[in-house]
């Protein structure tokens, strides 16, 4: 699907591999052979599997649940708990909570799919404990995701040499600077 200055989006496909040349690079999937003069890596905590970025990007897997809907919902907006390692909100009547990295952060060092029983049995006491009574609480949905980390806590926005750039490691809160990393990225691409 094209979209807006003539994008393109292609969903559910695997990079195999990428060809970085001097006058074009090739990207190759489980699909497709792209040719372009311009390549941009934005794969968060997968970069470091298909490029050598500036700075390291360490890979740390998040888990996120959502209740079932609740008789009672009072709870209203975005919160944080725990130094930022839990995080939870209102889904219209249910809650969506999620992180808890912290309890098991060498086995979340990973860009395997899957959901830790360790961290969601602590998300599911932090929201017996904290926000839900134990007779209404029941998860409908639960899903795992890959975020990119730094050292330096700050995102890789860089080119890395004659028409390849990076913008990746969000440290795990892309919803909040995706955005502006999106925008940096562009410029320097445009720039180029």
């Amino acid at each position: 699907r094209y979209i807006g200055l003539g994008g393109l989006i292609i969903k559910g496909i695997k990079v195999n591999s990428s060809e970085i040349g001097s006058a074009h690079h090739e990207i190759i999937t489980d699909k497709y052979r792209f040719r372009t003069d311009k390549v941009l890596y934005a794969t968060n905590g997968f970069t470091d599997t298909m490029i050598s970025s500036p700075e390291p990007i360490y890979p740390g897997r998040g888990v996120i649940l959502v209740t079932q809907p609740l008789k009672k919902m009072q709870l209203r907006g975005n919160f944080h708990a725990e130094a930022g390692y839990v995080y939870f909100r209102n889904l219209g009547n249910r809650i969506l909570i999620g992180g808890g990295r912290n309890q098991d952060f060498d086995q979340e060092n990973t860009t395997e799919p899957g959901i830790n029983p360790t961290i969601k049995q602590y998300l599911i006491s932090y929201l017996k404990e904290n926000i839900v009574s134990a007779d209404e609480l029941g998860i409908e949905y639960e899903w795992s995701g890959v975020m990119g980390f730094t050292v330096s806590k700050l995102p890789v926005i860089q080119q890395i040499s004659s028409g390849v750039f990076v913008a990746a490691g969000l440290n795990g809160i892309g919803m909040a600077i995706g955005s502006y990393v999106a925008k940096e990225a562009s410029r320097l691409i445009l720039d180029a």
